[in-house]
């Protein structure tokens, strides 16, 4: 696993214990290109499961919010991103 922190240049950094643990724990939401699995209102908090081809991602952000619109976009540009 691999953690990438940076605001307009990415850096990929070895992972952790914790997400490793964190990838553990949302396996089973790993099934589509793109999945969001939690997202609280209130705080603005988004966890997000997508798969290019058979690598998991798991997006953690803070948003104000998440439109229909919004999933549709990036859900479509993981589809694009899929092998087949």
């Amino acid at each position: 696993y691999s953690q990438v922190k940076g605001t307009k240049v990415p850096n990929i950094q070895p992972g952790t214990q914790i997400e490793e643990s964190l990838m553990k724990e949302y396996t089973n939401d790993f099934n589509g290109a793109f999945n969001v699995t939690e997202f609280n209102t209130h705080k603005g908090q988004l966890v997000a499961c997508a798969k290019i081809d058979i690598s998991p991602i798991l997006i953690m952000a803070r948003v104000e919010e998440f439109t229909p619109l919004q999933g549709a976009i990036i859900s479509g540009l993981f589809n694009g991103l899929q092998k087949n």
